[in-house]
């Protein structure tokens, strides 16, 4: 197993941060929510950091993972991520909260 280069990765994800769990698309190397908006800035909920890719709607702002997303508040469990075809565990780092892909 070896984690993709996050920059061209297409596929799904699912997380729990704070009690809630948030599931949308990687789209290439986008991450956008697609229950729930995740920016920390505007009108969304201020969990995630990161470089926002232009054009994402308000509230549900798509992150370039290849520039590092980090969590602001809270730690992601239950994080899994089906990049380009395979199974990654997503957590975030408990003392950078950068958010992570690892083999399972």
């Amino acid at each position: 197993c070896k984690v993709p280069t996050l920059s061209s990765a297409n596929g799904t994800f699912t997380f729990t941060l704070r009690g809630v769990t948030y599931t949308g698309t990687v789209l290439n190397g986008v991450l956008s929510s697609s229950n729930a908006g995740l920016n920390a800035a505007g009108a969304g909920s201020g969990l995630i950091a990161g470089t926002s890719a232009s054009g994402s709607s308000s509230g549900n702002d798509g992150y370039v993972l290849s520039s590092g997303i980090t969590v602001l508040t809270g730690s992601i469990t239950n994080g899994t991520a089906v990049l380009n075809g395979n199974t990654y565990n997503m957590t975030s780092n408990a003392v950078t909260k950068a958010v992570e892909f690892s083999c399972p």
